[in-house]
């Protein structure tokens, strides 16, 4: 994401969420389509985590972003799965 920005990726959409930090577990399979929009480590637990942004508005999540834990070498609700990013022409 740093050399080439934002990503789009699919990954297991509970029906709940609402949640802001997702640690799983998940479903085997991918639902729902959204932004990788960054990463971070949240700050009161030290978890490691992937931003999101959703296509639900602002009034979803955290202003329409999510966290979902980042694991080393785990595919974490399957945010590895389809992931894509743009390609100029």
């Amino acid at each position: 994401m740093n050399r080439f920005g934002r990503a789009s990726t699919s990954l297991y959409s509970f029906e709940v969420l609402s949640l802001t930090f997702t640690r799983g577990p998940c479903p085997p399979h991918v639902n729902h389509a959204v932004l990788l929009t960054g990463w971070g480590t949240d700050a009161q637990t030290g978890v490691p985590f992937w931003r999101v942004k959703n296509s639900w508005g602002a009034g979803w999540g955290e202003n329409g972003f999510a966290r979902f834990e980042r694991k080393p070498g785990e595919n974490q609700c399957f945010i590895y799965h389809e992931v894509t990013r743009p390609t100029a022409i």
